[in-house]
């Protein structure tokens, strides 16, 4: 009955909505998950495709119905399994070639034309590399001297030792924690839990929401796409000029969480109010680099939405 203006965002949702609407009925329409109520087969409740796979016909009014359903269980259990191994074999990945044996560690990458591994490497532990490290000597192909060679530079922020990074930004010490262990009380907690109160600071100190890494950027390439690189914050970082650019990145606040909870909603929040949110989430980022900014504007938002960012 309701009847939104057409183009708007009140009619994107509710079609969205009838879509997912029409493909759950169908789903269940499929594998018939309410059953006739003469027949034997009781569910305690929603089964699962093994039960419809093993549902004997003598229980179902219908035997021809029943055969019918365990075949469709069946055919659903084989597809889920084949795409389980595909994801597997996609997710096999050989480390050895990019390790250099006589620094422990891993390339930055290979040139193919060449022949050669690059001439830089993955050398600092408050790095996303430390999650690849991780992989693969967990797999077996690195060996533990790996993980003791990734760099231990330290610095302060408040008082407290924190790990440098390369650049400084929120993605370098957060990203890996979504999904390795961290234990309280040991020097890469410590470092990421003062990483965010030092982004936090340096908001505050610029009078803006808070969040940096890397992103897209207020700046168009001839195809009009925007700009990509690492932002940080100073003191975090090794790398020069980090006070130059001004880029908060929604998506920073959104891995905070796992540190700073309370501050990192509020952060949301405010990104949000100021117009960072859009259709399919927040949007990439907010630019505040005044060279970059058309001209009585003091921010520009990066209109983008970033799959892995959202992710």
């Amino acid at each position: 009955a309701l009847a939104p203006v057409p183009g708007s965002e009140a009619a994107f949702w509710l079609e969205a909505l009838r879509a997912q609407c029409t493909d759950l009925h169908d789903e269940a329409a499929a594998f018939q998950l309410d059953p006739p109520s003469d027949g034997g087969v009781r569910f305690d409740g929603i089964p699962t495709l093994l039960q419809l796979a093993r549902i004997e016909p003598l229980c179902w009014p219908a035997a021809a119905g029943a055969e019918a359903l365990r075949e469709r269980a069946r055919e659903r259990i084989a597809l889920l399994e084949q795409l389980a191994d595909q994801a597997g074999v996609l997710a096999l990945m050989d480390y050895r070639f990019l390790y250099d044996s006589a620094r422990d560690l891993l390339a930055i990458g290979y040139n193919v034309e060449e022949r050669r591994l690059d001439a830089s490497y993955y050398d600092l532990l408050a790095s996303e590399a430390r999650l690849a490290s991780f992989v693969a000597i967990a797999q077996g192909q690195l060996p533990q001297e790996n993980w003791f060679s990734l760099g231990r530079l330290l610095t302060t922020s408040g008082g407290e030792p924190v790990l440098l990074s390369w650049s400084g930004s929120m993605f370098e010490y957060l990203m890996p924690m979504l999904v390795m262990p961290s234990y309280e009380g040991t020097l890469l907690d410590q470092s990421c839990r003062a990483a965010v109160a030092r982004q936090i600071e340096y908001g505050n100190q610029l009078n803006v929401p808070w969040g940096v890494s890397e992103s897209g950027y207020n700046m168009l390439d001839a195809h009009f796409t925007y700009q990509y690189r690492a932002f940080g914050v100073p003191g975090l970082g090794l790398k020069r000029g980090l006070g130059d650019d001004v880029v908060i990145a929604p998506y920073a606040s959104a891995l905070a969480l796992m540190v700073a909870p309370a501050e990192a909603t509020r952060n949301l929040q405010r990104l949000a109010e100021l117009g960072a949110q859009g259709r399919f989430g927040l949007y990439e980022a907010i630019d505040y680099t005044p060279a970059r900014l058309p001209l009585g504007q003091s921010s520009a938002l990066v209109r983008s939405f970033m799959v892995h960012h959202q992710g």
